[in-house]
């Protein structure tokens, strides 16, 4: 019994292993996107922003938005319209929830 357990605790293991290596893993780091690929997920972001912000969920919409900007940078550049656009909807959550330093530091 003891010898079956051992086997299939290690077979677990491995598949887990396996799964790990094979599944991409969600990495905020945005730097080795493609800009086109930046520039799909910041629309994504754009629109899961908009309906966490309408649900109320103001934590989970500031970190869309965060998300946003860095996915902004690099689709469209530091200084582009829809980079500066994140940042002041970043902002704006930041004031929503009182961190008012923050959204200062943004503006």
């Amino acid at each position: 019994m003891r010898k079956s357990n051992s086997i299939f605790k290690f077979g677990f293991l491995g598949l887990i292993l396996t799964l790990l290596q094979i599944l991409p893993l969600n990495n905020t780091s945005f730097s080795q996107t493609t800009p086109e690929k930046a520039a799909e997920l910041w629309n994504l972001r754009q629109s899961e922003i908009q309906q966490l912000y309408q649900e109320g969920n103001l934590e989970g919409a500031l970190n869309s938005a965060q998300e946003s900007v860095s996915l902004a940078e690099v689709a469209f550049g530091s200084g582009a319209l829809k980079t500066i656009s994140s940042m002041l909807l970043q902002a704006q959550i930041h004031g929503e929830l009182d961190q008012l330093e923050e959204a200062n530091q943004i503006y």
